[in-house]
Formats: C-alpha cells, sequence, structure tokens
C-alpha cells in the first residue's frame, strides 16, 4: 500500500490473511490458528534472527505440527544467548501470510 501526500510518501506492506499467531515467548513458540481460533496445522513458518551485533540471518523454517505450534528457538547447532529479536513469516496458501 502506498500514501501520498504533499511532499511525504509511505509504502507499507500489506498481507491479506485470515491467520490469526499466539506468540509464546517464553518458551520460543507461536501459535497459528484460523479466524474461528482452531489450530491450524501443516502452515509454513520462516524465521531470522537479528543478532546482538545487529547482523541478521536466516534461523530456521519448518510448518507447524498438529496443534499448529512452530518452535522458532532450538537448533542444536545456535547459540541462542547471541539473538536480541526474532521476525517470523507465517504463510498458508489458502489462509493467507502473515509477517511480525
Amino acid at each position: 500500500m502506498e500514501v501520498t501526500s504533499q511532499n511525504t510518501q509511505k509504502t507499507v506492506t500489506y498481507f491479506s490473511t485470515s491467520l490469526q499467531t499466539i506468540a509464546v515467548q517464553e518458551s520460543g513458540q507461536i501459535k497459528v490458528l484460523d479466524k474461528n481460533e482452531k489450530p491450524l496445522s501443516k502452515v509454513y513458518v520462516k524465521c531470522f534472527a537479528q543478532r546482538k551485533d545487529g547482523t541478521i540471518a536466516f534461523h530456521k523454517d519448518g510448518y507447524t505440527d498438529l496443534v499448529g505450534r512452530f518452535d522458532y528457538t532450538s537448533l542444536s547447532a545456535s547459540d541462542i544467548t547471541n539473538v536480541s529479536k526474532f521476525s517470523i513469516f507465517v504463510c498458508s496458501d489458502e489462509l493467507g501470510k502473515l509477517y511480525f
């Protein structure tokens, strides 16, 4: 979406979606739901991590489990203490996309 007014122009990405998410930061998981709050399995999730030094890198991707959860923090070869924040992309062919 783009809005222009005199000397100002603002562009924002908008994803049409029927998805809802619940982030549980303490456990490093998100739960993906439909608009009726039914958990969704097999929804694609891609996660990027910003490290404390400011660099950004791919962290993990995969699909939600049978109860709509995806663990975005755990990796056997990663040092999670070096991550300052995550960006997460959620994609369903039928219900749309989310980015947060």
